[in-house]
């Protein structure tokens, strides 16, 4: 089978994904606002900071979001206040943090806003005017995700997100994903764990070295690793986006063979304990490429 042929199966397949990973966003986008006093849990996979609309989404709460939530959320949904979830906190990347992982699909932003029962003294009809502008804004954030295939350009699968939790000076440190179940969209890998390692340098970097993997039961195709932080992709980190490797079944983290890049990456970012990390995949595939075509 030519190397052309092996592409083109494998751009239909990251596409198959895209569409799927995007349709599993766009339930997202309503889920900002809970009842302080009635709340649905946060968290889990399927949530903001997985799906690859998250950087459109991330644009559209800095433009919009944000300023709302500081402004008419903050009695709950900042520290100290008693709601979970505090997206409307002082500190905008823990706000983002805490947005970025909301997970309860039923919630109505719209509606919680002009309610008067929601958050009484505060939400009701005379916030319908801004609430329609944060409605919109994350509307059209979703529809630009769509319109683009996917929201990062050629991920096709992302990894849950890791707090990294790292001050300046902390010694290296390693983020680990047990890919059955810490990606989007889920795939039986066969019980591989991702790996890779993470230093803050300094106040406004990151040095993120050596992504390596363990397979078990499975062969695993990786095919560009993509650093994503609190929502944000790092396109200049280029180092690892040339990989293109299948890690046969049976391999440890620590080989040659694991290992899939020994270099590092500086990565410009204000640190924070607790920014998050992701890493995306151009492709995430099940076995070596001539196995995927059935030759």
């Amino acid at each position: 089978m030519s190397a052309d042929q092996v592409r083109s199966k494998n751009a239909k397949n990251r596409q198959f994904k895209i569409i799927s990973l995007t349709v599993v966003s766009g339930f997202f986008i309503l889920s900002l606002f809970q009842n302080c006093a009635e709340h649905e849990g946060l968290g889990g996979a399927g949530s903001l900071g997985s799906a690859n609309c998250s950087p459109y989404l991330k644009a559209a709460f800095d433009s919009t979001v944000y300023s709302f939530a500081v402004t008419n959320c903050n009695n709950c949904h900042a520290t100290g206040g008693p709601g979970k979830g505090k997206f409307a906190d002082a500190d905008s990347s823990l706000a983002w943090n805490d947005f970025s992982v909301i997970s309860n699909v039923g919630t109505k932003f719209y509606n919680n806003s002009i309610s008067t029962s929601h958050a009484p003294g505060i939400s009701g009809p005379q916030l319908e005017a801004s609430a329609s502008i944060v409605k919109q804004s994350l509307t059209d954030a979703e529809n630009s995700c769509l319109q683009s295939g996917g929201g990062i350009p050629g991920v096709s699968v992302v990894t849950t997100p890791k707090q990294i939790n790292l001050a300046v000076g902390d010694p290296k440190k390693t983020i680990s994903w047990i890919l059955n179940s810490e990606i989007d969209p889920v795939q039986n890998t066969g019980g591989a764990i991702f790996y890779i390692d993470i230093q803050a340098t300094s106040a406004n970097y990151y040095v993120v070295s050596k992504p390596r993997i363990r397979t078990l039961t499975e062969d695993i195709h990786i095919i560009g690793v993509q650093i994503i932080i609190n929502g944000q992709l790092y396109e200049l980190a280029t180092l690892f986006q040339g990989i293109d490797k299948v890690v046969l079944a049976g391999t440890g983290e620590e080989t040659a063979d694991g290992i899939l890049n020994e270099g590092a990456v500086i990565i410009s970012a204000q640190v924070s304990a607790s920014d998050m990390l992701v890493i995306g995949f151009d492709e995430l595939n099940i076995g070596a490429p001539e196995e995927k075509l059935g030759n």
